[in-house]
C-alpha cells in the first residue's frame, strides 16, 4: 500500500512540473498578434485568491486589478478588469512583477467570462518607464530596443493590422 502511494504522489509531482513547460514565442511585438486581447493599462491594485476578503490559505497576491487606458485589439468595454497571475503552478507570470501605478502594454488570455490571464511563454507584457517602451529581441543576439510610446504604438498597431 505504501508503494502504492509513493507511485502515485511521484506521478503527480511529475506532472506538476510539466504543467509550465512551455518554448519562448517571442518579444512583444511577435505575441501581441496571437493574443485575443491586447491593452495598454494601468495597475490599480493587487488581491489575494477569494478577496476581498482574502482567502486565509492564500499569501501571495494572485491577481490585480487594472484600469484599462487604450484597447488595441479584441472587444473590452470595461474600464477595469482583473488579470490572474500565476499562484506557483501556472504558466504565468506572479502579479508581484507588476507595480502599484504603473502602465503596461499587455497581450493577454481570457480565462473566462469575465477575467484574463498573461502569460510567460514569450514577452506579454512591457512597462512603460519615462514615456518609453523597452522591448526584448527574439532570440539571445538580438539588443533591446528604446521607443517612445507614440514610437512603439505605431508599430504595434502596423503589426496588428
Amino acid at each position: 500500500m505504501k508503494l502504492r502511494i509513493h507511485i502515485a504522489a511521484l506521478i503527480f509531482c511529475a506532472a506538476f512540473f510539466i504543467c509550465c513547460e512551455c518554448d519562448w514565442k517571442g518579444n512583444f511585438i511577435t505575441v501581441a498578434p496571437e493574443a485575443p486581447v491586447v491593452v495598454k493599462a494601468k495597475v490599480l491594485g493587487f488581491f489575494k485568491k477569494n478577496s476581498p476578503p482574502a482567502d486565509k490559505d492564500v499569501d501571495i497576491d494572485v491577481k490585480m486589478e487594472v484600469e484599462i487606458m487604450n484597447v488595441f485589439k479584441g472587444k473590452e468595454t470595461r474600464k477595469k478588469i482583473m488579470i490572474w497571475g500565476d499562484n506557483g503552478m501556472q504558466c504565468r507570470p506572479y502579479v508581484s512583477a507588476f507595480k502599484k501605478d504603473a502602465v503596461y502594454y499587455i497581450a493577454m488570455n481570457k480565462m473566462n467570462d469575465v477575467d484574463y490571464y498573461i502569460s510567460v511563454c514569450g514577452e506579454y507584457y512591457l512597462k512603460v518607464k519615462n514615456g518609453k517602451v523597452k522591448m526584448q529581441g527574439n532570440n539571445a543576439n538580438e539588443t533591446m530596443r528604446d521607443m517612445t510610446e507614440k514610437e512603439f504604438e505605431k508599430l504595434l498597431k502596423m503589426k496588428l493590422k
